[in-house]
């Protein structure tokens, strides 16, 4: 976490500490904030509450970083295994690209994963879904799609047998492939 707040000049820092100088008054309206600063409502109000109280930029990369690792401990747990146990998948993996680039994705997607494994376990109540769903938006918008896919796809997993659950899982890449390329080729990105 420490390494992460004293990160040095990488290819998102600058855009990070700019949006946090700017963030000086609250930001009401979550769309016309991602307008003007092409980040999530969270991120806005994160700035915002840590501009008020006069500290800096590396406090809220602190911050995010230590939610990065208190949801990946919070979805360890929910799977009974141990941070440490997880730690060495999401070092040589995630580490890297999630804490020193593109941090509010880091800390959407750990939050979508324990999410998930709630999902997984069967222990979310129908009505905090939404909440889930909302508070993942408000930290990175790529974090509702395996929310929501999970939410939408749940009732119909397969049975545990190895051959359902891969031929599943082939359908699912292969369609979310024919959707990635449909959404690419139509230039929507460009328009958000």
């Amino acid at each position: 976490m420490v390494l992460v707040a004293l990160r040095g000049d990488t290819r998102d820092t600058d855009k990070y500490v700019e949006v946090f100088l700017q963030t000086t008054q609250f930001p009401w309206d979550p769309m016309a904030f991602y307008s003007a600063m092409g980040m999530e409502w969270g991120f806005g109000i994160a700035s915002w509450a840590l501009n008020c109280i006069g500290l800096g930029p590396r406090s809220l990369f602190f911050l995010i970083s230590l939610g990065t690792f208190y949801f990946l401990n919070k979805a360890a747990q929910s799977a009974k295994l141990t941070l440490i146990e997880v730690a060495p998948y999401y070092m040589g993996s995630f580490f890297l690209l999630q804490q020193l680039m593109q941090i509010r994705q880091g800390l959407a997607m750990t939050f979508a994963l324990y999410v998930l494994v709630l999902f997984a376990k069967g222990g979310s109540r129908p009505w905090i879904s939404p909440v889930k769903l909302l508070a993942a938006a408000c930290i990175h918008i790529t974090s509702v799609l395996p929310i929501l896919s999970a939410s939408l796809l749940g009732h119909w997993l397969p049975r545990s047998k190895r051959w359902c659950v891969a031929v599943w899982a082939a359908l699912i890449v292969m369609i979310a492939v024919v959707i990635a390329r449909a959404f690419m080729n139509f230039e929507l990105i460009e328009d958000l």
